[in-house]
């Protein structure tokens, strides 16, 4: 789908953020951070699990974000999660065939 933004929005990018970062400590929380927000969330599972990416995410609003930039975990490109569903308007969408699905299981310790 895609969207035009309907005024100037400030996105924090999780990934400039991460490169901005001094230290490798550093680095590394923010990788683990930006691959939270890219975990896709179903409703089967725990409200609890993804908390954490809330609590984030209502501090990035509170200093005046008005949306988070990540990678994306179902596709190749950029997830831009807006706090105001009024500050884009929608423009298209395509549909998709799924050509080639693949899983790969491991036995969990």
């Amino acid at each position: 789908m895609n969207f035009n933004s309907t005024e100037q929005s400030l996105v924090a990018n999780l990934d400039k953020m991460m490169r901005n970062l001094v230290t490798l400590e550093e680095q590394y929380v923010w990788y683990f951070i930006s691959q939270a927000f890219s975990e896709p969330v179903s409703n089967e599972d725990n409200v609890a699990d993804y908390a954490p990416t809330q609590v984030i995410a209502e501090s990035l609003k509170r200093a005046g974000y008005d949306g988070i930039q990540y990678e994306s975990k179902v596709g190749k490109g950029k997830t831009i999660a807006l706090f105001d569903i009024k500050s884009a308007s929608f423009v298209e969408s395509k549909l998709f065939i799924v050509k080639n699905l693949s899983a790969v299981f491991a036995e969990e310790d």
